[in-house]
Parts: structure tokens; sequence; C-alpha cells
């Protein structure tokens, strides 16, 4: 790798990356900020949620979260592509 030429597209691309990974964790962090204070949850103590219920925009934070956990774990490629570079 290291008689390979780098591209200067590397550093525009990891720019990207890390700003597509902050907004989704940004929107997470503030909708589930929002969810957890309008359903009324608490700090601590939240009580447990009963059969039939709805909470599902803040299940489907919950998901989004998930993924954009997995999205960071492309950060490998990264971490290849910097070693490249140097």
């Amino acid at each position: 790798m290291q008689r390979r030429k780098t591209s200067t597209r590397w550093y525009e691309l990891m720019i990207f990356y890390n700003v597509a990974v902050a907004l989704a964790h940004a929107m997470v962090a503030i909708g589930v900020t929002h969810e957890a204070l309008t359903l009324g949850f608490g700090f601590v103590g939240n009580r447990a949620p009963v059969a039939g219920e709805e909470h599902h925009r803040l299940a489907s934070l919950v998901i989004m979260h998930y993924y954009t956990t997995m999205f960071e774990l492309t950060d490998t490629f990264f971490l290849i592509a910097r070693k490249k570079i140097g």
C-alpha cells in the first residue's frame, strides 16, 4: 500500500462520513429526549410499559440508533484509508 498513489478524495469522504454520523446521533438524541418528555418519562424510576400502549416513535428511534451504530462500524474502512494516506 505504501507504493500506491494517494487520493485526495479520502479526506472529503472522511469529513462527509463524520458529519453524517454526528447528525444521525444528534437526531436520535433530540428525538429520544422529545419523546421521553412527551410521554412523561423521568430521568429514573419510569414504570414498565403496559401491553397495548403505543410507543412506536420511541421504538423507531431506538432502531435508528442501532443502525447508526452499525453505520459507525464502517469506520474500519476509513482507518485503512488513513493508513494508506499516511
